[in-house]
């Protein structure tokens, strides 16, 4: 908390005389004071901005610009996971599998009963016909429920919950759900 920093040794008085050059030496805007600082010192506001940048070229001004305003790194937002199948395709896919995996170290023609989704939805029609084609221990469980007047946090809680209960037990063996 700032109120528990000891005081500090030396005082630097602000010298309004100087503050517009120094602000201009060190490549202050008008707009930097008002949409970054003012949030920041006033409310203690995180600045919003958007991806990118859109200022000019500094070789391109007519105003003298400091050295740094002529480099520009440029940078991406990066997710993790990766969360952009078009532009991140070499690390994020759509792909599903489904059926049985079986044992991945044993060669086996029930470990070749599974079937590849490339899409990123599945509809009703192709998700009962791709568990019917690929593995007849497969369970299926419809994720739809009715909101019949209750709180909206308690149905879907009580679904998921319903939902992961006939999941558990569909794996235990000689369980019936």
């Amino acid at each position: 908390m700032m109120s528990q920093l000891p005081e500090p040794s030396r005082m630097h008085p602000p010298d309004p005389e100087t503050l517009l050059r120094r602000q201009r030496a060190f490549g202050y805007t008008d707009e930097d004071l008002r949409m970054i600082l003012a949030p920041m010192a006033s409310a203690g506001e995180e600045p919003i901005g958007s991806m990118g940048t859109d200022t000019p070229l500094a070789c391109l001004s007519d105003q003298p610009q400091p050295l740094f305003n002529y480099f520009k790194q440029l940078f991406a937002q990066v997710t993790n996971p990766p969360i952009d199948p078009i532009r991140e395709e070499m690390v994020m896919s759509l792909i599903s599998y489904i059926g049985s995996e079986g044992n991945i170290l044993e060669e086996a023609p029930e470990n070749c009963h599974m079937l590849k989704l490339e899409a990123s939805s599945v509809n009703e029609s192709r998700i009962g016909e791709a568990a019917a084609r690929v593995d007849s221990r497969s369970a299926r469980y419809h994720t739809a429920c009715l909101v019949s007047g209750k709180r909206r946090g308690s149905w879907t809680e009580a679904a998921l919950d319903e939902l992961c209960r006939r999941a558990s037990l569909s794996v235990k063996p000689d369980t019936v759900c």
